[in-house]
């Protein structure tokens, strides 16, 4: 049998074996001089040019990536750069939810009989879209109901 002590013991070593606040070897400064190692204020040099990019995929999380260019020239060397200003990603909440997906949460939180129009305006599908998605999922075995007459029926 474990005593408390020993317990303790164990979560102590475990703390103290843990690599908290390991810092990186890397640079902050993302904003230096590739030729001479100039860190570039951007307040004190401005870019003569900037541009955004934005990631022509989402991440895993759905954010979209958006990058802030800007074209520079070192005060100190006189060298023209192209460096990345500041990444955003977008919210968490904004990401996308395919319509399959908002089509089944929607009809999974119907608990009586409801038209397949009212179901294409929450969507934000046509009515014969979402028809033949509902036929679909209920032959895929996704949801669980029937269509009567245009109208979705829950199975209880």
């Amino acid at each position: 049998m474990v005593d408390n002590e020993e317990i303790e013991e164990i979560k102590e070593t475990k703390e103290k074996s843990t690599r908290k606040g390991k810092k990186s070897k890397r640079s902050k400064d993302k904003l230096r001089c590739t030729q001479c190692a100039y860190k570039i204020n951007p307040v004190e040099t401005p870019p003569n040019k900037t541009w955004q990019m934005i990631s022509p995929l989402p991440d895993k999380m759905g954010r979209v990536t958006i990058t802030i260019m800007g074209s520079f020239t070192c005060p100190k060397c006189g060298k023209s750069l192209r460096l990345a200003m500041q990444k955003i990603k977008s919210d968490s909440d904004a990401s996308v939810v395919s319509r399959k997906q908002g089509l089944v949460t929607t009809i999974q939180e119907l608990k009586k009989k409801t038209s397949l129009e009212e179901i294409a305006g929450k969507v934000g599908l046509s009515d014969k879209a979402v028809s033949k998605a509902t036929s679909l999922l209920i032959k895929k075995g996704e949801i669980k109901g029937a269509i009567e007459d245009g109208y979705f029926v829950p199975e209880n």
